[in-house]
């Protein structure tokens, strides 16, 4: 048997503590730090996007002003305080191949000893995220729409990703398969009790009637 460490923080329980109130802590990661700053699990799945061979795309246009069209210096009318109709240059990006990588981190789900069924659950709920983000989710930020081309598996490189409907067909199955390891209800409310902010000596004597210089 091996010696307990005092002070050590048992993952497997904070996993287990985390599936039954919050499967997705476990698939996005969670630190608690205001739990002497210790509890924490690394994230299961993650994931970046890489363009290359980016090159500028010049454009520009004008933000027009139907109101007060040119500028009057008698009446405070100019474009610094927000006026007049005012040409703008803008530069964007365009790249001849943009690639997002996903990494579920199947050793690290293992590590947690939750059993089969809870790790086929998680795996599932990853494998939906990253379907239902190429297909629903790829307009990243304005005048940035982007469309999924193809979907590749290269560990294992005979794995094959099952398309969004499937995936939710399994997903729920596994949910029910689970059931006895959640939380009941599902639905957890915390009543979070804060302390009043201790008053300094100023403060303290304005409030009771005690006024202050004038």
């Amino acid at each position: 048997k091996g010696a307990e460490v005092p002070g050590a923080v048992d993952i497997r329980c904070l996993a287990r503590v985390a599936l039954k109130y919050d499967p997705n802590s476990i698939v996005h990661g969670v630190f608690l730090e205001k739990i002497a700053g210790r509890f924490r699990l690394p994230r299961m799945l993650s994931a970046f996007i890489e363009a290359t061979g980016v090159n500028p795309a010049e454009s520009g246009g004008v933000k027009f002003d139907r109101v007060f069209p040119e500028r009057d210096a008698q009446r405070g009318i100019s474009s610094e305080r927000g006026f007049t109709n005012v040409p703008f240059p803008r530069t964007e990006f365009v790249a001849e191949r943009i690639t997002t990588y996903f990494n579920i981190d199947l050793a690290l789900l293992r590590s947690y000893g939750l059993g089969a069924d809870a790790e086929r659950m998680l795996t599932t709920l990853s494998l939906w995220k990253v379907r239902r983000f190429l297909e629903v989710g790829l307009r990243l930020r304005t005048a940035c729409d982007l469309e999924c081309i193809e979907l590749q598996c290269t560990s294992p490189g005979n794995a094959k990703v099952p398309d969004l409907p499937e995936l939710e067909g399994e997903l729920r199955a596994s949910i029910e398969r689970c059931r006895g390891v959640f939380a009941s209800p599902p639905v957890t409310e915390v009543s979070v009790r804060i302390p009043e902010k201790r008053k300094g000596k100023k403060a303290a004597a304005l409030s009771e009637g005690g006024g202050g210089d004038a």
